[in-house]
């Protein structure tokens, strides 16, 4: 996805001479096309993350289009301070690209996972969202929303992600729907939406049709999509590789508190701190009952044991 990235920003900064693109001594092997491209509009500020959000600000002050880019703990979380203070406060078009959020750096600990990225961005006004579930969604993701008012943070993965590719087209302003069912639905958001495709395909096959929904952005028509679809149905899972606190299993519970739905909400999220021990981002999922076995099996226990949700897997 973070190929597929830079290859579309490098097709828009051909023509859209406000492109900039900093780095903090990070994406070796993905940037450097750029920097070959515009040497000019290309700054390595070196592992100095408040100062490259600084940079950022003052570009995006004088009219430019700045994107800085990183691990995504480094890009928002270390220099939030900044991020507040300068390009959210003052409403500038500063893009923040993330790499790897939730556990895409598995075996390298919990400094690289970002498990609060969505917490932190919806806490701040006006601050836009972006997460494209594909690599074939991530540059139309990018043409679509780079150009609005107002600074954005991009959820972008790692790796290469071939899921949903039925759902071709992304649409800023527009709930994914992958599969229409009734009483139950599924709401995921980002890389993690593979595992969530896998237990919406087992369940299939069991005869178990469930609504699965993929949230592109925050924006105010996505989630008045999302709270006619709660409207509809009886029970909500969300998925997402966050904290509990913050993400989108928090972001349903006030839509339902605050509008009165009737339905009943069960968050699969990151419950507890890590222990230390780490792996693979497929193991992280499966030690955070994250996996798609899960998945399926929360569904389950909806379909079957309406009143006793079962949270041991």
């Amino acid at each position: 996805m973070r190929n597929e990235f830079i290859k579309k920003l490098i097709e828009l900064a051909k023509v859209d001479q406000r492109i900039v693109l900093l780095t903090a001594d990070l994406g070796f092997s993905v940037v450097e096309e750029f920097a070959k491209n515009f040497p000019d509009r290309f700054y390595n500020v070196g592992v100095s993350e408040q100062n490259m959000i600084g940079l950022a600000t003052g570009l995006a002050k004088d009219g430019f289009i700045p994107f800085v880019y990183s691990i995504a703990p480094f890009v928002l979380l270390r220099p939030f301070e900044f991020v507040r203070n300068g390009p959210v406060f003052h409403r500038l078009p500063v893009r923040f690209v993330g790499i790897g959020c939730g556990f895409e750096y598995g075996t390298l600990g919990s400094t690289h996972h970002l498990l609060e990225d969505i917490a932190l961005v919806r806490s701040q006004p006006e601050f836009m969202y972006v997460a494209p579930s594909n690599d074939t969604q991530t540059p139309q993701a990018l043409e679509k929303t780079y150009q609005a008012a107002g600074p954005i943070f991009y959820r972008v993965g790692k790796g290469s992600t071939k899921i949903l590719e039925q759902q071709k087209e992304f649409n800023p302003q527009q709930l994914q729907i992958i599969q229409n069912g009734e009483k139950v639905i599924l709401f995921s958001l980002g890389a993690i939406c593979a595992e969530a495709e896998i237990a919406v395909k087992n369940l299939l096959q069991k005869n178990i049709k469930i609504t699965f929904a993929v949230i592109p952005t925050f924006e105010k028509p996505v989630l008045d999509e999302i709270k006619d679809l709660l409207q509809n149905h009886d029970y909500v899972i969300t998925l997402e590789s966050h904290y509990s606190s913050g993400g989108i299993g928090s972001m349903i519970a006030e839509i339902i508190a605050e509008n009165g739905i009737n339905c009943r909400l069960k968050k699969m999220a990151v419950e507890k701190l890590s222990d230390g021990i780490y792996g693979s981002e497929k193991f992280m999922y499966k030690k955070n009952n994250l996996d798609s076995e899960s998945v399926e099996k929360n569904i389950f226990n909806y379909f079957f044991n309406k009143n006793c949700i079962s949270d041991k897997i």
